[in-house]
């Protein structure tokens, strides 16, 4: 069991945004979370999403989250309400990592990341 445990100590969670509004996400999972390694990915190259169409926001959904298996991240954190509210049902199913969105997280003061 603990070799599990360091086994998974050993891999990122990435956080991501269609710009830089994820980096308040990122600074309560080093709150949280001091010991972990965080990837953050802020697609600034296409913001706004707001702008762009559901299939558009599910593409840019997939490459980012490909991008971040490759690294290995043992889970990621939608820090973009509008990926988190037209992506993440649909790509959930086709990603072996846990995959969290804002909604999630808005448990409020006190509310504890779960690993």
């Amino acid at each position: 069991m603990c070799m599990i445990l360091q086994q998974e100590a050993r891999f990122p969670i990435g956080v991501f945004d269609s710009g830089v509004g994820g980096l308040t996400v990122l600074q309560e999972v080093h709150r949280q979370l001091p010991n972990e390694s965080v990837v953050y990915f802020g697609d600034t190259a296409r913001l706004p999403y707001g702008k762009r169409s559901p299939a558009e926001i599910i593409e840019y959904v997939y490459e980012i989250l490909h991008w971040m298996q490759s690294l290995e991240v043992k889970m990621a954190i939608m820090a973009c309400n509008t990926s988190s509210a037209l992506a993440l049902d649909v790509v959930r199913p086709e990603f072996d990592i846990k995959l969290i969105d804002t909604v999630d997280l808005e448990g409020g003061p006190g509310t504890q990341f779960a690993l």
